[in-house]
Parts: C-alpha cells; structure tokens; sequence
C-alpha cells in the first residue's frame, strides 16, 4: 500500500496547514455516511483505550503533530512453523490506533479541534463554536471537511 505524500510549507516558520475542503467538493460526498463510519471507529478507539491501557497510545503535541510509536512483539509458536499466525485482539488495537492517527494528519487545524473537542472528547456544537469563534456555516463546512477527509484515508469515503 502507498502512503501518500503530505506536503508541509513553511513561510517565515510559520505553518501553513492543510486547507478545508471547499463547499462544492463536500457536495460529491455523502458526509453524513462519511459521519456514521467515523464516529463508530473514534468510538472503538475510545472503547479500546479504556480496554487496553497497556497498549501505547498516540500522542498528539501542543502544534497538532501525532506521534505514534507502535512495537509489536512477536510471538513464536512452540508447536513449529506449520501452525498459522493469527491475528490477536491486540494487534487489531494497534492497527486502529495507526488508522486513526494517521488519518489525522491530514486534517487542518480547525478540523483537528474538531476532531478532539467533538468527535473525541464528545463536547457539543456550541462549544466547539465557543472555543474556536466559527460561525454556524463555517461549523458545518469545518465538520463535514473533516470527515470526509478522516473517512478518505480509513477507505470509507461513498461519493453521490
């Protein structure tokens, strides 16, 4: 599988992020799919998290970088080479951890607020209104841009 390419531009050090998606560009997809797919797999990695402490968590830093470390033991099985590998409960954690935080870069910063202060931590529309100055307009447009974007890179986009 290709990674894709995630450009960062600099201009006198400050960080141009990734822009929203355009109103005309959200109309090609159905957001409220790309809504209901996003929202269940935050949910399993919220549930996962409170199920699995031992397993490292991403870190998210102050600048909306995530920093994901992921060592996965590997187990060898004393019958011999002929039994199988499976795949443990365990594993499944850690790939929906990568799969959340690696759809998290590419997320602009407002989305990414309204990814922690929504999606993650569960706070209102109004809040994150409050917190972030958006209008009701700007919300929707913020909202849906980020989840199509989150829904892109975990392969669960539906176009219309």
């Amino acid at each position: 599988m290709v990674e894709p390419i995630v450009l960062e531009f600099k201009i006198d050090d400050i960080y141009i992020d990734n822009p929203l998606l355009s109103k005309n560009d959200l109309l090609k997809y159905d957001t409220e799919y790309c809504y209901e797919k996003v929202t269940k797999e935050i949910d399993r990695f919220i549930k996962a998290q409170l199920n699995f402490p031992n397993i490292k968590k991403p870190t998210i830093t102050c600048n909306y970088e995530v920093r994901y470390e992921c060592f996965v033991p590997r187990k060898v099985d004393k019958v011999g080479d002929y039994v199988t590998k499976k795949i443990t409960q365990e594993e499944q954690i850690r790939e929906l951890y990568s799969e959340i935080t690696s759809s998290l870069k590419f997320l602009s910063k407002l989305e990414f607020k309204y990814f922690l202060i929504c999606l993650y931590y569960k706070e209102s529309q109004a809040e994150f209104m409050i917190q972030t100055g958006a209008t009701r307009t700007s919300f929707y447009q913020i909202k849906d841009s980020c989840v199509v974007k989150m829904a892109g890179a975990m392969g669960y986009t539906k176009e219309i």
